[in-house]
C-alpha cells in the first residue's frame, strides 16, 4: 500500500491513475486524428500503435525512467513492457489530476504519443 505526499492510500498502487490515463491517451489519439481528418479505421490504427505497451515502453526508455521507479524487490534488474506502459499512463493520469485536461494534452503532445 502506498502514501501520497497529502495522505492519501494507495492501496493499488499507481493503477488508478494509469487507468485514468489510458484514457486520457485514447481520447487525445482520436481527438488529433479527428481533427487530421483520418477515416475511422486509420483513427483505430493509430490507437493500437500509439497506445500500445510497446510503444509507451519506448516512451519509458527514451526518458530513463528505469532508475525514477520502484522495482519488484525479486526482479530489481529487470522492468517488464507492462509495467513500463503503465508508468507513462499513469504519469499522464497525475499530470490530468493535477493540471487538468490541458496539462495532460501538452505533455502527451511532447512525448508524442
Amino acid at each position: 500500500m502506498w502514501t501520497t505526499t497529502d495522505g492519501r492510500t494507495l492501496k493499488q498502487g499507481n493503477k488508478p491513475l494509469a487507468g485514468i490515463g489510458d484514457r486520457i491517451i485514447s481520447l487525445y489519439i482520436t481527438e488529433v486524428a479527428f481533427n487530421e481528418g483520418l477515416t475511422i479505421g486509420d483513427t483505430n490504427r493509430l490507437l493500437q500503435t500509439r497506445a500500445s505497451n510497446e510503444y509507451l515502453a519506448g516512451i519509458f526508455d527514451d526518458l530513463c525512467l528505469d532508475e525514477e521507479i520502484v522495482k519488484n524487490p525479486c526482479q530489481p534488474d529487470k522492468i517488464s513492457m507492462r509495467t513500463k506502459a503503465t508508468t507513462v499512463e499513469a504519469i499522464v493520469g497525475a499530470v490530468y489530476q493535477d493540471g487538468g485536461m490541458d496539462g495532460a494534452m501538452a505533455v502527451l503532445e511532447y512525448l508524442n504519443i
